[in-house]
């Protein structure tokens, strides 16, 4: 008889199976867990060297406690664009997909989604979960520039749907007419503590500032800051720090154009700075939650930048190559004691 596998060896083959899943992806998502702060979320892109028995959308929740493997693989058949924890529900996992639909995961229960929800035509790039415990929402954005309200105990349709729209002026022959054209979104931030409004990178660089419901008129675009020559692909509002309040509500961009970029939308539509340190495209950025005026950025070539505009607005204070690997998504921990980082080929 067949003497049985030691729990090493089937350790050391659960590890190989989660290797496997996650190595070839791009981390397309990452996200700290609100209510266990040791609990990470991962979102990973579709292996494109894949077999046919391998999932095409990943999302594993990983512990600090225990790196070898995952405490959660989810699984979908669609390329995973963004995902989120509902910090208002201990077991429920949201998912934006490359097809558009909008995905619902129950810890509780086996590895595929539990719901589905099609609001959306494109790829979602953004889903945000805003409001309180007793009132809140589910915002997806989709890369045509559809948005969509959700109440995440009934699924079946979107309680609003607002299509965001820019308008500009088309020359025809010696006339001017008014057109308008779809925000092509590739990143999105709410205002702290608002449910409202919100900021929108484009492909074409251009920053939106949004309401979903106006309070004059029926534009939901209020502002529009203009000055990266690329797609935007991340945006990040200054946390409230009591020992900073002129910084309170800065805007950080990062962009394919190799730069970040910092706004003051409070006082004009013009950027305060241009921080140009980086190789490569800037993939992500992020104010530190704790610290005033820290941030910190990461690009294609595999490095990490850690700003502090208090000390010095040319170089940053870190510089560090990480690898060889392009970095994609980057995120502090509630108390910006940790950072994480994902990179092109699945690793964090």
């Amino acid at each position: 008889r067949r003497p049985p596998r030691s729990t090493q060896s089937r350790s050391s083959a659960a590890s190989d199976v989660y290797k496997r899943q996650s190595t070839n992806r791009v981390i397309t998502e990452l996200q700290w867990s609100q209510k266990t702060p040791e609990l990470l979320l991962a979102a990973y892109s579709q292996n494109e060297e894949a077999n046919i028995n391998d999932p095409v959308g990943v999302v594993l929740l990983w512990s600090l406690s225990q790196k070898q493997h995952p405490e959660h693989s989810l699984y979908c058949q669609s390329p995973v664009t963004s995902a989120t924890f509902n910090q208002f529900s201990n077991h429920s996992i949201i998912g934006g997909l490359y097809s558009g639909q909008i995905v619902i995961w129950d810890l509780r229960a086996k590895q595929v989604p539990v719901q589905r929800a099609s609001g959306h035509n494109h790829p979602v790039f953004s889903l945000n979960v805003v409001g309180t415990q007793n009132s809140n929402n589910l915002v997806s954005v989709s890369n045509d520039g559809k948005l969509c309200m959700w109440n995440l105990n009934m699924m079946s349709a979107p309680t609003k749907t607002i299509e965001l729209k820019s308008k500009g002026k088309q020359q025809q022959q010696t006339a001017q007419q008014s057109t308008t054209q779809d925000i092509n979104c590739t990143s999105l931030c709410f205002s702290e503590g608002d449910t409202n409004s919100f900021y929108a990178g484009t492909e074409d660089g251009t920053i939106y500032q949004c309401q979903i419901n106006p309070q004059m008129g029926d534009d939901h675009i209020i502002e529009i800051f203009e000055g990266h020559q690329g797609p935007v692909t991340s945006l990040s509002l200054h946390p409230s720090i009591e020992q900073s309040k002129n910084l309170n509500g800065l805007l950080l961009s990062s962009s394919f154009d190799w730069t970040a970029r910092l706004w003051n939308p409070r006082i004009s539509t013009d950027s305060l700075f241009t921080l140009e340190s980086a190789e490569d495209y800037v993939y992500d950025a992020q104010w530190h939650p704790t610290i005033p005026g820290t941030f910190m950025c990461i690009d294609g070539e595999g490095y990490l930048d850690v700003w502090n505009l208090l000390e010095d607005t040319e170089v940053p204070i870190m510089h560090y190559r990480t690898g060889i690997n392009a970095l994609n998504k980057a995120r502090w921990n509630s108390d910006g004691s940790k950072l994480v980082i994902g990179d092109s080929n699945g690793s964090v």
